[in-house]
């Protein structure tokens, strides 16, 4: 077995280790945490899960000082994250629902169909990107995440976010583009 290997296999041993203890040590008095401040939904079970799978996704977990402060913000900011995108989404239905132009009734029932088609190219289009590259444009775009914040959260440079973002919005719209071009030769 070669050193590369070995080492490799070390720092996946610790790293497990690492998680393990945290999970154990932490997961129950964070989820209640959770729950005292943010109350439900989102279910904060789900929420403590979702913050070890993304720590346990960090490259230099061993460098964090203080793991407990660190997995407390990780959990918050999803919490936020979760709150954000339902606030969106319900301003959403609730623009739909109050525009006195549009009932839902009279709709065309094509029209739903379109959407739907488009929100599939969409969802297709997302699931090809790199899951980096999907997770900044769902920040962006869904989130309302401003590049500066993304590029904090996800220790990156503000200008490699907004590039990422960049090329997601135009492969979704490339995607839209093509259906749109080989339905109007139909």
């Amino acid at each position: 077995m070669s050193e590369t290997v070995k080492t490799t296999s070390k720092i996946s041993h610790l790293k497990s280790h690492l998680l393990t203890s945290l999970y154990h040590k932490y997961s129950q008095e964070i989820g209640a945490f959770l729950k005292s401040k943010f109350g439900e939904p989102p279910d904060s079970e789900d929420i403590v899960q979702a913050t070890f799978e993304r720590f346990s996704r960090l490259e230099h977990q061993d460098k964090i000082e203080n793991h407990r402060a660190f997995l407390y913000k990780m959990a918050q900011n999803l919490v936020l994250d979760f709150k954000r995108s339902e606030k969106t989404r319900q301003r959403y239905i609730d623009e739909q629902i109050s525009d006195p132009d549009v009932s839902l009734d009279d709709r065309e029932p094509s029209f739903d169909l379109n959407n739907k088609q488009k929100l599939a190219l969409i969802d297709k289009a997302l699931m090809q990107l790199p899951a980096q590259q999907r997770q900044l444009f769902l920040l962006n775009r869904v989130h309302q995440m401003s590049y500066a914040e993304i590029a904090r959260r996800c220790e990156m440079s503000q200008t490699e976010v907004k590039r990422q973002v960049a090329k997601a919005v135009l492969i979704c719209s490339n995607a839209l583009n093509h259906h749109t071009k080989v339905s109007a030769n139909d």
